[in-house]
């Protein structure tokens, strides 16, 4: 039998490209107490999006990657990485910069308590369409883009939009058909 995920303190998941199913992987076989992913900002809550991988998409991906060339179809939206992670026992905790911080629930007390001083207590679950608001966004699409996207009056009327720029950046970068699942 094999034994069940190891604990460790912290991970961070930083990979350009198909940070969550990486991270899923991981995941079975460790478990952080925190962790640090960075995340597609430029796809805002409700949607979820992800770049999917598969076998021999790494030497694809290697073949066209440019580190001064940002990608926007890549990596994951943050409503996607937290109905991810939910399973696993992790709560968003923070954004900050181009990551989301999670944190396990067993550590999520300390966390609750007074742990930055001058700050008001943490309540988990947090609001992931909160921490949007009130985070300062990276963004690899243009901001009106997002701001329609996220400010819609229902879904469905954009989720169309999203796809069709999604699918433009991929073919701009050469990575025509580059699979992506996009959901709310």
């Amino acid at each position: 039998a094999q034994p069940g995920p190891w604990p460790i303190d912290a991970l961070a998941v930083d990979v350009d490209g198909c940070d969550c199913p990486v991270l899923r992987s991981l995941l079975r076989i460790v478990t952080p107490k925190v962790l640090t992913l960075e995340v597609a900002f430029h796809v805002p809550p409700p949607f979820k999006f992800s770049l999917q991988c598969g076998p021999g998409s790494s030497e694809e991906w290697l073949r066209t990657y440019d580190v001064g060339f940002f990608n926007a179809a890549s990596g994951c939206s943050l409503s996607y990485a937290v109905d991810m992670l939910e399973p696993f026992g992790l709560r968003l905790f923070r954004l900050a910069q181009q990551d989301a911080i999670f944190v396990h629930d067993s550590v999520k007390s300390v966390f609750e308590s007074r742990l930055f001083a001058g700050q008001p207590p943490v309540r988990f679950p947090l609001d992931e369409f909160e921490c949007y608001k009130k985070s300062r966004l990276w963004l690899q699409l243009p901001a009106e883009y997002v701001r329609e996207w996220f400010f819609a009056s229902h879904p469905a009327h954009v989720l169309g939009r999203i796809w069709s720029n999604l699918t433009m950046v991929t073919r701009m970068y050469g990575r025509d058909g580059t699979p992506f699942t996009l959901d709310y």
